[in-house]
């Protein structure tokens, strides 16, 4: 018991500073870009930086709302709300809010899913489990790539992306809270989006697994949901 209970106190200092570490980069950088603007004589330069300030202060916002998220998940807080619920029409959402994002890296989201696919679920949780797999799918994809998304009729759901920075070690870990794989950037890319997935998933009852395959790609596999009756 002494022995769960120190490993609990040095996780949670171990999260105290991710936390820290995470939230001190953008506010250094919204400081300087501030301070930037300030001096600057030039109308151009001080609205860039004001563009720039909302950039940084939107990554923490993510970094914040993710957190809170984890948190009312993991303690019970929010709980499902079943509902029919048509997957296809969440993923399809999914997809076309990620165009811009998608376009900008030159990457393809190619969906391959049945007409309609019905399950018994909670509505908000699954769009953001599929928000999730999908964001971060295209958020570390290389420039240029496929990310391949299916949907059977059942409601397992397949994300496939390359991944070429991962090994095979990396894939337990992918789970932590800000885990990343070297040099990356904040909000959506510190380590929170396959966290939230696999909360919201084990919430909702279902399996989420991660895997690199051998051409190299990272594939997440969402299965479990509840198909409706007929």
């Amino acid at each position: 018991m002494v022995r769960q209970l120190i490993e609990a106190i040095a996780r949670e200092r171990r999260f105290a500073r991710n936390v820290a570490h995470e939230l001190r980069t953008p506010l250094a950088e919204a400081r300087m870009l501030a301070e930037v603007g300030a001096m600057s004589d030039d109308v151009e330069v001080a609205r860039r930086a004001f563009a720039d300030i909302g950039d940084a202060t939107a990554e923490l916002e993510q970094i914040v709302e993710s957190l809170l998220s984890l948190s009312r998940y993991e303690s019970g807080m929010q709980r499902p709300e079943p509902e029919p619920v048509d997957l296809r029409a969440e993923v399809t959402h999914q997809v076309e809010v990620l165009d811009s994002a998608a376009r900008a890296r030159h990457l393809e989201i190619a969906l391959e899913a049945p007409g309609e696919a019905w399950v018994f679920t909670d509505a908000a949780l699954a769009r953001r489990l599929i928000s999730n797999l999908l964001g971060n799918a295209v958020a570390h994809a290389p420039a240029g790539a496929r990310v391949e998304a299916r949907l059977s009729d059942d409601g397992e759901l397949v994300v496939d992306n390359p991944a070429p920075q991962l090994t095979p070690a990396d894939i337990p870990r992918l789970g932590e809270r800000f885990f990343r794989i070297g040099k990356g950037g904040h909000g959506s890319h510190a380590g929170l989006g396959l966290s939230l997935a696999q909360a919201v998933a084990r919430i909702l009852g279902l399996e989420l697994s991660l895997a690199l395959t051998e051409q190299g790609h990272l594939r997440a596999v969402a299965r479990g949901f509840q198909p409706l009756p007929g």
